[in-house]
């Protein structure tokens, strides 16, 4: 079943965990939501592979339904200037990929691949940095 986790697991960075910085100029000075998508079956690779950013969140009730039992999403909104640290969800060990995407308001991809051993990510004015 695929779980839309209401926010990330706050926690002591690690190698389970990632830590994310929001620029102070994130986003033009706005919040940003972020979900990391967490894969658990190859055939759900390749969609999610090319999807931009805005293509995950406007059909993200569609990809969950599709893809129930193979994907988890993780949502979170970070305001500016902020630094989280996040572990991976339960199951995440499991994971054959993972893709973050974060939805900004310039146009972009606004997407990359992160990894159980991924450290910081960091949200610039425009762009993952």
């Amino acid at each position: 079943m695929t779980a839309l986790l209401a926010g990330l697991i706050l926690g002591a960075p690690g190698a389970s965990a990632m830590e994310f910085l929001t620029r102070p100029d994130a986003n033009r000075n706005s919040g940003l939501e972020v979900d990391v998508v967490v894969i658990y079956a190859n055939d759900a690779i390749d969609p999610l592979s090319q999807m931009s950013a805005e293509d995950w969140f406007s059909g993200k009730q569609d990809m969950m339904a599709n893809y129930a039992n193979a994907i988890d999403v993780v949502h979170l909104e970070l305001p500016p200037g902020m630094r989280e640290h996040v572990t991976w969800p339960g199951r995440a060990s499991k994971m054959v990929a993972a893709y973050l995407f974060a939805h900004y308001q310039t146009p972009g991809d606004h997407r990359i691949e992160v990894a159980w051993d991924t450290g910081l990510v960091s949200f610039g004015a425009d762009d993952i940095e």
